[in-house]
């Protein structure tokens, strides 16, 4: 968030009472619920590409090999999985400071890891009207260090937001929490670009020979990139190899869309390595998700009025295995004081940093300036 890197891209002002409100007290916000003053005031561990598994006590049905290939059998995926995700991020942020003033450019560098198991629900009624296809996602790791103009900062879920649920929405991946809602920076931690939750839509529709090609649609890429719309251009597909059973597909394109309201000019390049079987006709059916991707994402996006521009090279990768049965603890953090109120996607809880009020509000709306006596 730009008010989080100390950028100050305040436009507009949402004035706050002119008194602090006294614990318990309600504020009422229009079009956002009511708020309630409250009563009370392993992450560097590297990822090999994709990641070796570790024992399970069970036999996985993932396994790379030398090769960086996924070797699987022929039965159905697991019901329950662990995913370890890497993201690593070098480039530059800028904003407009002044009309007459160049532009404020800062370096930037973040390294992510998440490493959780995954287990499906079948459908949640809170995730919105008539419910949507849910995953539960326990985090045994979800932390990212970010460095900006030299500057470092760690990011992590707090210890009461370890389970999240995730609930495909349209093809956007939702987070929110069962009981309560997760914060605007712990919904930008969890934001990934090529999340394993939208690998079937880079599957083909066809059995597909090796060499050919098929297009991933507008919309499948807008989420695979984590931005709002594709204009122009496009990602492709090819199947370049299959061995054992394992093929090897690669991605590419260069799109140009919008996120938040402003141009973003992105180009992709990476491998995913899934299972495949020879189809009736001719060529390989491909019908299940990646078991492995590595992806490098270079985007420049210019700076709006909620968020600094960046320019950037982006590395995303991942490895998925099976996992066992049980649930088992997620990790423990520093908990919060969050509202225990029933979660939804699509809201953010946030909270005034003296303590004088907190809130639930929809997630398109975006803090762009903190100050004493404002958000």
């Amino acid at each position: 968030p730009a008010g989080e890197s100390g950028i100050d891209l305040g436009a507009h002002e949402v004035v706050a009472p002119e008194a602090p409100q006294e614990p318990g007290t309600a504020v009422e916000v229009e079009g956002a619920g009511e708020a309630v003053a409250p009563a009370t005031d392993s992450a560097d561990e590297p990822l090999v590409e994709p990641v070796e598994p570790e024992s399970t006590g069970e036999e996985s049905s993932a396994e790379p090999t030398a090769s960086g290939q996924v070797e699987t059998d022929a039965e159905a995926p697991p019901l329950r999985e662990r995913i370890r995700l890497r993201l690593d991020v070098e480039g530059e942020l800028f904003a407009t400071v002044g009309p007459d003033a160049p532009p404020l450019r800062l370096t930037t560098r973040l390294e992510a890891r998440f490493d959780f198991t995954e287990s499906p629900i079948c459908s949640d009624p809170g995730a919105g009207e008539g419910g949507h296809e849910v995953v539960e996602r326990r985090y045994v790791d979800a932390a990212a260090d970010l460095q900006i103009d030299g500057k470092n900062r760690r990011i992590a879920l707090a210890g009461d937001a370890r389970v999240v649920r995730f609930a495909v929405r349209g093809t956007t991946p939702a987070p929110f929490l069962a009981t309560g809602h997760l914060t605007r920076e712990e919904l930008d931690l969890l934001e990934t670009p090529f999340d394993p939750l939208l690998g079937p839509a880079i599957l083909p529709k066809t059995a597909v020979a090796e060499g050919g090609t098929w297009e991933i649609s507008p919309d499948a890429t807008a989420g695979l990139l984590a931005i709002d719309t594709v204009e122009s251009g496009r990602l492709e597909a090819r199947l370049t190899r299959v061995v054992d059973g394992v093929a090897t597909v690669s991605i590419s394109g260069i799109v140009d869309g919008a996120a938040d309201g402003v141009p973003t000019h992105v180009t992709v390049e990476g491998t995913c390595t899934l299972p495949a079987a020879a189809a009736a006709s001719s060529g390989f059916t491909l019908d299940r998700p990646p078991r492995a991707a590595t992806v490098t994402i270079r985007e420049r996006r210019e700076a709006g009025h909620v968020a600094p521009g960046f320019d950037v090279e982006a590395r995303v990768s991942f490895a998925r295995e099976s996992a066992p049965a049980d649930d088992g603890p997620a990790a423990t953090g520093t908990a919060t004081t969050r509202p225990g109120a029933p979660g939804k996607p699509g809201f953010v809880w946030h909270r005034d940093a003296l303590g004088r009020f907190e809130i639930v509000h929809d997630g398109r709306w975006k803090t762009i300036e903190i100050g004493r006596a404002h958000v």
